[in-house]
C-alpha cells in the first residue's frame, strides 16, 4: 500500500489547521453535559473527594477519603483533578472541574491514535482513528467517569508509540521517552504500567527472536529512570504512612490479581470472563463489530513483502524500509490488544472496566483496515458488511420489548425516564446499523463510517441524559443539597456501611463544598468488608460508639446504603427510637434522625415519622 501523504519528519506540516479543528470539535463534544450531575459513588466521590482534600491539606503526596489517607491507588490521577479544581474552580461547577482532566486524557489518547495512525498510513487513518476512538463506547463512557482505567490506556498507547519508534529506528531518546511514560503509569495505577508495556516488549522479542533488543533497550537505565520519578513520590509516601507500600504492593496487587484483596469490595463490577469479554466487546462499538476484519487485515499485512516507500517517521534516519516499519508497528498494536484481554479473562479479579486500556490500540489497527479497505476497494469482501447487518437486524427485532427487557434491571427500572423513547432508540439503531452495512456492501466506505460516527454521537448524547436521570441513585448531591441548607455544619453525620469503602465519599465531598470540614463515621458491622489499612481509617466506628452517638444530646443524622434495594432480603442496621426523615431525591437511601435532630427538624420542612422496620420494601418508604 503507498502513502498518499508527503514524506516529512516535521510535526508541524503534519498537524493542519483541519487536523486542530477536528481535536477542538472532539473536545467540545466530549465535554459536553460532563457537568450536569453529580460525582457517583463510590468511586467518582472517592476520586474526586481525595482530590479535594489534597487540596485543602496541602498534601500532594497522599490521598484522603473522608479525612483518613486513602492507600489504594498512585496519586497522579488524583493530581489530575486537582489541578482542574485549582485552575475552573472559580467558574465552573465542581463536577466539571473534576471531569474535565478526564476529557482530556480522552482526547489526548486519540491524539496518540492519530499520530500513530499517520505514521503508519497517512492523514485520513488518523483523523479516522482520532474520530472512532472517541465515539468508541467505552473511550466516551469513561470519558464521562472517574476511573483511572482510561489514563493508564492513553499513557499504554503513547508508550508503546515510543517503543516502536525506538525498535524501528532506535536512539536513546526514544527509550527514554518509552520509560517516562511507562513511570507516569505507575503513578497512575500501579504495576500494571510496567506489566503492559514490558509484557508487549517481551513477547515481541520472542515473536521476532531479537534477542539484541534486551541490551538496545538499554534495562539498567530505564530502571533509573523508573526511580527518579516513582522514587520520591514512593518515599515520602512511605515516609508519612509506614507500611503503605508494603499494602499497596501485596493488597492492591497481587492479592488483587488472586481475588483474595481485603476487603473484597468490586461489588457488581466484578464479572466472569465469558461476561468480560462481552463487556469489553460493547466498550469497542461499533468498531467491535468489524473484529474480523481487523483480524483478516492484520493476518494480510504480517504476512505481506511488498515493497513500499519510506515510511514518514523513518525517511530522515533511513533505517528501515516502510513495509517493515508498518508491520512491526501492527504487531505490537496486535500484542498490545491482546495482552490486556487476555490477561484480564485468565485472572479472577476482573473488572468491567478492566478491558479499556485495549480499545486504544484496537482502533489504530481498525483505522488501518478502513484505510485498506478505502485504498484497495478490490480486497472487499463479506466481512466487512455481515457485522453492522446482523447487529441491526436483531436491534430491529428486540425494539419492541425494550422497555419489558429493562425492567429486569434495578438501575433502569427504577428511573422512569430511562425507558421513555428506548424502543424508538433501538429501532433508528438498528435502522442506522443496517443502513451502514448496505452503504459497506456498496463500497461506500466512508459515508458507512459517518453514519456510524453519528449514531455513537445520537446514542452517547442520550447517554448523558441517562446518566443524569441516574443522579438520585448513585450520587449523594441532591440529598445534601436538600439538607445541608436547613441543617449546618451542627449535624453529626453517620452512614452505613457498603460494599465498598468509597461508598460514604459522596456526603463527604458535597458537605464540603459548602465550606465545613466534615468527617462522615460509618459504622463497621461484620457482615460488611472490612478495610485492612495499615494506619486507622479514623471514620470507622463500631456499633457500640454508634448507638452512643446517636443517644447523645447532639443532632444525628444516619444515612443507609446508597447500594441497597431490598430492605428484606438485605435489611439495614437501625438504631434505636429513630425517626425517618422525608427527604426527596434520595433514591435508594434513607435518612433517620435521632432525637436531638428530630426536634431541630420540627421547625423546618423535612418532616419526620417513626423509623421504618426492616420489613418495609424500599420502594413504598416514603421520601421518594
Amino acid at each position: 500500500m503507498k502513502l498518499t501523504e508527503p514524506l516529512t519528519s516535521d510535526l508541524r506540516s503534519r498537524f493542519t489547521r483541519a487536523d486542530a479543528a477536528l481535536f477542538i470539535a472532539i473536545l467540545v463534544v466530549m465535554s459536553i453535559g460532563i457537568g450536569s450531575y453529580g460525582l457517583y459513588e463510590p468511586h467518582e466521590a472517592q476520586y474526586g473527594g481525595g482530590a479535594q482534600e489534597m487540596l485543602m491539606r496541602r498534601d500532594w503526596i497522599t490521598p484522603y477519603l473522608n479525612g483518613s489517607p486513602e492507600l489504594n491507588k498512585p496519586p497522579l490521577f488524583y493530581w489530575l483533578i486537582a489541578i482542574g479544581y485549582v485552575l475552573m474552580g472559580g467558574f465552573a461547577s465542581p463536577e466539571f472541574c473534576a471531569r474535565f482532566p478526564q476529557v482530556l486524557i480522552a482526547v489526548a489518547g486519540a491524539f496518540v491514535a492519530w499520530r500513530w495512525a499517520f505514521e503508519l498510513w497517512g492523514r485520513r487513518s488518523a483523523r479516522l482513528a482520532a474520530v472512532m476512538l472517541s465515539v468508541a463506547a467505552g473511550w466516551w463512557m469513561f470519558s464521562h467517569q472517574l476511573l483511572i482505567d482510561e489514563l493508564l490506556g492513553t499513557l499504554y498507547l503513547a508508550s508503546l508509540f515510543f517503543l516502536w519508534r525506538a525498535i524501528v529506528s532506535g536512539g536513546l531518546a526514544k527509550w527514554v521517552l518509552f520509560y517516562v511514560l511507562m513511570a507516569l503509569a505507575v503513578l497512575a495505577k500501579g504495576l500494571l504500567g510496567i506489566a503492559f508495556p514490558v509484557g508487549v516488549l517481551v513477547l515481541y522479542i520472542v515473536i521476532r527472536r531479537k534477542w539484541s533488543l534486551i541490551g538496545q533497550a538499554h534495562p539498567f537505565f530505564g530502571c533509573l529512570i523508573l526511580g527518579a520519578i516513582v522514587g520520591p513520590w514512593a518515599f515520602l509516601f512511605e515516609r508519612n504512612n509506614p507500611g503503605a507500600l508494603k499494602y499497596m504492593v501485596i493488597n492492591e496487587h497481587f492479592n488483587r490479581l488472586f481475588d483474595m484483596r481485603v476487603p473484597h469490595d468490586y461489588g457488581v463490577v466484578q464479572t466472569d470472563a465469558a461476561t468480560f469479554l462481552l463487556i469489553t466487546l460493547i466498550w469497542l462499538m461499533p468498531w467491535g463489530l468489524f473484529i474480523p476484519e481487523v483480524v483478516a487485515f492484520v493476518s494480510r499485512q504480517l504476512k505481506s513483502r511488498q515493497p513500499s516507500e519510506p515510511a514518514i517517521s523513518m525517511i530522515a534516519e533511513g533505517t528501515i524500509d516502510a513495509s517493515d516499519a508498518r508491520r512491526e508497528g501492527i504487531l505490537l498494536l496486535s500484542i498490545a490488544t491482546l495482552i490486556v484481554i487476555v490477561f484480564f479473562t485468565v485472572v479472577p479479579s476482573r473488572l468491567v472496566y478492566y478491558g479499556l486500556p485495549a480499545i486504544p490500540p484496537f482502533i489504530v489497527l481498525c483505522a488501518g483496515a478502513f484505510e485498506d479497505r478505502i485504498s484497495n476497494p478490490i480486497r472487499f469482501g463479506v466481512l466487512d458488511c455481515l457485522g453492522p447487518l446482523l447487529c441491526g437486524a436483531i436491534l430491529l427485532g428486540v425494539a419492541p420489548f425494550v422497555p419489558a427487557l429493562l425492567g429486569y434491571i434495578p438501575e433502569f427500572s427504577d428511573v422512569i425516564g430511562s425507558k421513555f423513547g428506548v424502543s424508538a432508540l433501538a429501532l433508528a439503531a438498528g435502522l442506522m446499523l443496517c443502513g451502514a452495512g448496505l452503504m459497506m456492501k456498496r463500497r461506500k466506505i466512508l459515508s458507512a463510517l459517518v453514519a456510524l460516527t453519528a449514531l455513537m454521537c445520537a446514542l452517547e448524547f442520550y447517554a448523558t441524559a441517562y446518566l443524569k436521570s441516574l443522579d438520585p441513585i448513585y450520587s449523594s448531591k441532591a440529598l445534601v443539597q436538600e439538607l445541608a441548607p436547613v441543617l449546618g455544619d451542627r449535624f453529626v453525620w453517620i452512614s452505613e456501611a457498603s460494599d465498598e469503602v468509597g461508598a460514604t465519599a459522596g456526603i463527604t465531598y458535597y458537605l464540603r463544598q459548602k465550606g465545613w470540614p466534615i468527617q462522615v463515621f460509618i459504622v463497621d458491622i461484620e457482615r460488611r468488608p472490612r478495610q485492612a489499612y495499615p494506619v486507622p481509617s479514623g471514620f470507622l466506628i463500631d456499633r457500640g460508639e454508634f448507638e452512643e452517638k446517636w443517644e447523645s444530646e447532639k443532632p444525628v443524622l444516619y444515612v443507609t446504603d446508597f447500594a441497597r434495594t431490598n430492605w428484606i432480603t438485605d435489611p439495614p442496621l437501625l438504631p434505636s427510637d429513630c425517626q425517618l426523615v422525608r427527604v426527596p431525591h434520595t433514591g435508594n437511601r434513607r435518612v433517620f434522625a435521632n432525637s436531638a435532630a428530630a426536634k431541630i427538624l420540627s421547625n423546618t420542612r423535612f418532616a419526620t415519622v417513626p423509623g421504618s422496620t426492616p420489613g418495609v420494601e424500599i420502594s413504598s418508604a416514603p421520601g421518594n
